[in-house]
């Protein structure tokens, strides 16, 4: 759409389509060893890109994973798991994120000259 492109220009912005593809996820749950109780745990790798809008162009793309452990009671509740899923995936994200971002302030490396053969 022209008028977006032409807003988004004049405003200084940029719009992405963001996708995150969850890649690895794995929940745990052990008896704590040094006191009652149990562990709950949750690991989670993903991959995000995205694209601009409207132009969909390739703009970025990042990995990022998380392991995640919380001491709980000997009564797992629900709460419990969502608490540790929800921490993976918020740092995971993160990590993605940096990724993607350490990605786009790389300078790239500059195309070697060829020598004229004489």
């Amino acid at each position: 759409n022209k008028a977006f492109r032409k807003y988004m220009q004049k405003h200084g912005m940029r719009a992405y389509n963001v996708i995150i593809q969850v890649t690895a996820y794995e929940a745990t749950l052990t008896p704590n060893s040094k006191k009652p109780g149990n562990i709950v745990g949750s690991q989670i790798a993903l991959r995000m890109f995205g694209d601009t809008i409207p132009e969909r162009v390739m703009a970025f793309s990042g990995d990022g994973s998380a392991k995640v452990l919380i001491e709980v009671g000997k009564k797992v509740r629900a709460k419990d798991r969502e608490f540790a899923d929800s921490e993976a995936l918020q740092t995971a994200i993160a990590d993605a994120l940096k990724t993607s971002l350490d990605k786009l302030e790389e300078v790239p490396p500059k195309e070697k000259k060829r020598k004229k053969k004489s």
